[in-house]
């Protein structure tokens, strides 16, 4: 099994690794607390079941076949191995690509699946912050929580998925992240990054119903892996501005459904 090797404990007083003198086999997994607070938490019991165990047969390293966060899965070994059904299975991966937790690609016996943030979770540095002992990390995650529900409550239209407050507030000038940054941010589907965009545009006049449907499939379409499965679409390009690609994005949609005979008119989708 393709475990994070887990050889050290952390002291939480003085934040050094502590080496473990007796190892437990097949390694582990990292598992950040906020997975309570997500939205796989709310769906079905086998679907996190299938989760973790994906995480668990994912390559942790890079293999000769597949880069790290990804491996071949057989819907069957998966079926037998979760103690789930088939059905499951194929409706958790449709939700997780469409949620931009995996990318997927069919083959003749099964599917390649890659975790889309594997490396961003998997890597052990990234939880420093939260290393500070149980109740100092209780009282952080009280406070986001506190903090996420004040702005769900000045939400002016009553929908909270896709508003946030000004981006140039919420980065700071001096810290606005470049392009790449940006664009990391969104197809990780980070919450402020969508709910920036999604305020930028639901302010121009875009349903909000069919901001969050493009939303998805724009997501969709660039996070889709490149043949050989080391990157991501977006990441091909020399330069990616997730505003101007999804004004272009919108426009085209605007125009499909006037095609169709639609009832959308076309917003100013400039700046």
């Amino acid at each position: 099994m393709n475990y994070v090797t887990c050889r050290f404990s952390v002291n939480p007083v003085t934040q050094k690794k502590v080496p473990n003198n007796s190892f437990i086999p097949d390694g582990c997994i990292l598992l950040a607390r906020k997975l309570q607070y997500s939205d796989i938490w709310k769906k079905p019991a086998d679907w996190l079941k299938i989760w973790i165990y994906i995480l668990q047969e994912v390559n942790h390293s890079d293999g000769k076949q597949f880069p790290r966060g990804s491996n071949f899965f057989n819907v069957k070994d998966v079926a037998r191995e979760c103690g789930v059904s088939h059905h499951s299975i194929y409706k958790f991966l449709k939700w997780a690509k469409s949620a931009t937790l995996v990318a997927t690609r069919k083959t003749t016996r099964g599917v390649v699946v890659s975790v889309v943030n594997y490396a961003k979770y998997q890597t052990l540095d990234n939880y420093k912050s939260d290393t500070r002992g149980d109740m100092g990390s209780e009282t952080e995650a009280k406070q986001k929580r506190h903090y996420k529900q004040e702005r769900k409550n000045v939400s002016t239209n009553g929908n909270t998925e896709l508003n946030t407050v000004n981006p140039s507030h919420e980065f700071g000038a001096q810290n606005a992240p470049t392009p790449a940054e940006y664009a990391q941010k969104f197809f990780s589907k980070d919450p402020d990054a969508w709910k920036s965009e999604g305020e930028y545009f639901i302010g121009k006049g875009v349903p909000i119903e069919f901001a969050r449907a493009e939303f998805i499939k724009f997501a969709n379409y660039w996070t889709e892996l490149t043949p050989g499965g080391r990157k991501q679409k977006w990441e091909t390009n020399k330069t990616f501005e997730v505003r101007r690609r999804l004004v272009t994005w919108f426009t085209f949609a605007f125009e499909k459904e006037q095609k169709k005979g639609g009832s959308l008119s076309m917003p100013d989708l400039r700046s």
